[in-house]
């Protein structure tokens, strides 16, 4: 599953590009490129480990709409802390023009914010954002009736093969 959804990730961002609509190089490339270097000099965050702190100030460097995220993480750590150690993490709205946007860069956003506190948990919010780019039935699993497909659609005098993927 974790495959289609990043197939249905890549798929989303073409097709977003091509409609011309939304400008999210950014964004998907901070995603895809998120990791730098180790920083020096970082401030610890109480509850956050340093890879979480790396991770939120990479951020904060790296798309202006987050440019507040390390202030507002800092501000609000037992919050966000809280936040992210749900079994289903919903992000804080806390980046600029969370309230105004539209339901896909909302949903990307929430992506970058789950990616960068909760990289375990970013397969969630990957399926929200297909969800909201291409519809909830896009990202839901299928499955195969295979009483049907032998009684109707195949002859008993037909091989077939079974592969699991």
């Amino acid at each position: 599953e974790e495959d289609r959804l990043i197939l249905a990730n890549v798929l989303c961002q073409i097709f977003l590009k091509s409609s011309g609509n939304l400008n999210l190089d950014a964004e998907f490339n901070y995603i895809l490129r998120a990791t730098t270097g180790l920083m020096k000099d970082l401030r610890p965050i109480k509850g956050f480990t340093n890879m979480q702190v790396q991770a939120i100030h990479t951020l904060t460097n790296t798309l202006e709409p987050f440019k507040g995220f390390a202030a507002f993480v800092q501000n609000n750590s037992e919050e966000v802390l809280q936040n992210v150690n749900q079994l289903s993490v919903e992000p804080l709205p806390c980046w600029e023009g969370a309230e105004t946007q539209d339901p896909i860069t909302s949903a990307l956003y929430k992506m970058i914010y789950v990616y960068t506190l909760r990289p375990d948990k970013v397969f969630g919010a990957c399926r929200k954002f297909v969800g909201a780019v291409f519809g909830e039935s896009f990202v839901e699993e299928e499955q195969l009736d295979l009483y049907s497909v032998t009684k109707n659609e195949i002859k008993p005098n037909t091989p077939i093969l079974l592969s699991c993927v």
